[in-house]
């Protein structure tokens, strides 16, 4: 099962504003630092404008990342009332999610009893190059 495509890029506009006066500049070193702590990895940086005075530096970038996903497997098992033990054909996966609060959503509605439902955590920086 192929967890990443071309489609899972997703773009953000950042901008690094220096100018006199403003002091919630963050630099592109530390957004990408957060966006390597989140698992993401970065495809691409591109500078769309740039200002430069004797007030400041302004820079505006639009950078395209994968996020992780959240793979959903669940394994139902049945209560086998001859053997009185559960038994299971195995796990399977049932959904992927963009987003692990959505994942955890999900297996607190399909959790119950002989269901177990297990979430696996895929980074784009575990995969090979």
């Amino acid at each position: 099962m192929e967890i990443f495509t071309r489609k899972d890029i997703q773009t953000d506009i950042f901008e690094v504003d220096g100018y006199l006066g403003n002091e919630k500049a963050q630099s592109l070193e530390s957004y990408l630092l957060d966006l390597e702590e989140a698992d993401c990895f970065v495809v691409d940086i591109t500078l769309l404008e740039t200002k430069q005075s004797g007030l400041g530096n302004y820079s505006k970038y639009l950078i395209r990342f994968v996020a992780p996903k959240y793979e959903v497997k669940v394994d139902r098992k049945t209560w086998d009332r001859v053997r009185s033990e559960w038994w299971s054909f195995g796990a399977k996966t049932e959904k992927v999610f963009d987003r692990l609060d959505e994942a955890e959503d999900y297996r607190k509605k399909t959790e119950t009893e002989g269901t177990l439902v297990e979430i696996i955590h895929h980074s784009p920086l575990d995969l090979p190059l």
